[in-house]
């Protein structure tokens, strides 16, 4: 069967490196600095590169970006 879904970015492709990540943390020997780095690697991705269907096909730091510039300059307040 042919996988169909967005060239290099589709769900399936994650989850494949997940896997792989896993399975190179678990038979590797790697330590938890090794694990830590592999971790904050992955959630950057998901958060700079990762399409998300709820939002728009767009990455949430560009959902983040796009709707702080549609939100009104919040002027403060002086404290009497």
């Amino acid at each position: 069967m042919i996988s169909v879904g967005v060239r290099g970015n589709s769900s399936a492709t994650r989850r494949q490196k997940r896997t792989t990540s896993r399975a190179e943390t678990r038979d590797g020997g790697r330590g938890i600095d090794d694990a830590e780095s592999a971790v904050a690697e992955y959630v950057d991705g998901f958060h700079q590169r990762g399409l998300h269907s709820e939002i728009g096909q767009l990455p949430p730091v560009e959902f983040e970006t796009r709707y702080r510039e549609t939100q009104p300059a919040e002027v403060p307040q002086q404290i009497s």
